[in-house]
């Protein structure tokens, strides 16, 4: 059991140097995966946008054509 832990603390170790070492390429990398993360949440939230304004348009259109048709209606009565 100990052996494990101490496999376990080495492995950490060694994560930690090899992190420390390599820092500045680490932090280049983070950023890169965050902007990627944020231009897709943006990319997504325009789909949504325009997903709407199509599906708002729609009940507009089909409210007008209600609209017209008991206008017409109400002409004959």
């Amino acid at each position: 059991m100990l052996a494990f832990f101490e496999l376990l603390l080495a492995i950490i170790i060694v994560a930690i140097r090899h992190y420390l070492k390599n820092k500045k390429k680490n932090q280049i990398k983070i950023k890169r995966f965050l902007l990627k993360v944020a231009a897709t949440v943006l990319a997504l939230l325009l789909t949504i946008t325009v997903l709407l304004q199509e599906l708002i348009q729609h009940l507009l259109d089909r409210i007008s054509s209600k609209e017209k048709k008991l206008k017409l209606l109400d002409k004959f009565e």
